[in-house]
């Protein structure tokens, strides 16, 4: 019985393998576009339970910070405008999530010194959501 499911398991595994925008070799359980709606929703829900910052001051660094991550990003990866939100919260943590939203938590500012360490940040996080 449980070689009927390891040779299952082996096989969809092989199905979903598909090459990263570097080449690498991943498993895909998802297409593109699924994710892409799954990270929509995901952000949705974000932005209907946290409270978003409206400091037009600290919206504006933080946009133009993530711009000039964003800019970079191939075409054949991601195409599209990146919506960018400041969370009002003291997490010290910042995210991407599939479908172009980055998540920026007002806690992270207090911890970062300046444009290049924020970017650092959220270059990481864009960086683990396009590969």
């Amino acid at each position: 019985m449980k070689l009927p499911l390891i040779i299952l398991s082996v096989l969809i595994a092989l199905t979903a393998c598909t090459s990263s925008s570097t080449g690498r070799k991943q498993v895909m359980l998802f297409s593109e576009s699924e994710l892409d709606k799954m990270g929509a929703a995901s952000f949705e829900d974000m932005k209907k339970n946290t409270p978003i910052n409206t400091d037009k001051a600290i919206n504006d660094f933080v946009q133009c910070v993530a711009r000039s991550i964003t800019k970079n990003v191939d075409k054949s990866v991601h195409q599209g405008d990146w919506e960018v939100i400041v969370f009002d919260s003291n997490q010290v943590n910042a995210f991407a999530l599939p479908g172009r939203k980055i998540g920026v938590y007002t806690g992270i500012l207090n911890v970062t010194e300046n444009q290049d360490q924020l970017g650092a940040i959220i270059g990481h996080e864009v960086g683990q959501n396009v590969i």
